[in-house]
């Protein structure tokens, strides 16, 4: 709970019109990052079963489908939220001079402090949930 409490005193000094860029680089982050995600993990199975199994069918989709479906979402979310900040703050100059006029008055709100506590959570989530995908995509 210290992770979200921190996160949710963080944001409160986050005030700057300019994180609202920030939530669609990180939707389209998210979203091309989950479906190039998802299409490897389907040519996986492909390659090794020469099917996609029952996703054509009329059958209710079975327990690896559904995970080769949703847990790639968690796979990529906190990357796409390192990917993204790096995006607005070195992509827009007048985005970067917000977000270090908002580190001078708080120093963990730089982008060094917030990508290193995503980070620090990520080398947790990631490597777990693409583990389980990929043995979801290797199940027959």
């Amino acid at each position: 709970m210290r992770f979200l409490d921190e996160a949710i005193r963080r944001a409160q000094y986050r005030r700057s019109p300019w994180k609202v860029v920030l939530l669609p680089v990180f939707a389209l982050s998210v979203g091309v990052s989950w479906y190039a995600l998802v299409e490897l993990l389907l040519l996986l199975h492909k390659v090794l079963y020469h099917q996609l199994g029952r996703l054509n069918s009329q059958a209710p989709p079975s327990l690896p489908q559904i995970i080769v479906f949703v847990l790639p979402f968690f796979a990529v979310l906190l990357p796409s939220m390192v990917l993204s900040n790096f995006l607005v703050y070195y992509g827009i100059p007048e985005a970067r001079r917000a977000f270090e006029k908002e580190a001078a008055v708080h120093p963990e709100l730089g982008l060094a402090e917030s990508n290193q506590s995503l980070i620090k959570l990520m080398r947790l989530v990631t490597p777990t949930a693409l583990m389980a995908c990929i043995v979801a995509a290797l199940w027959p």
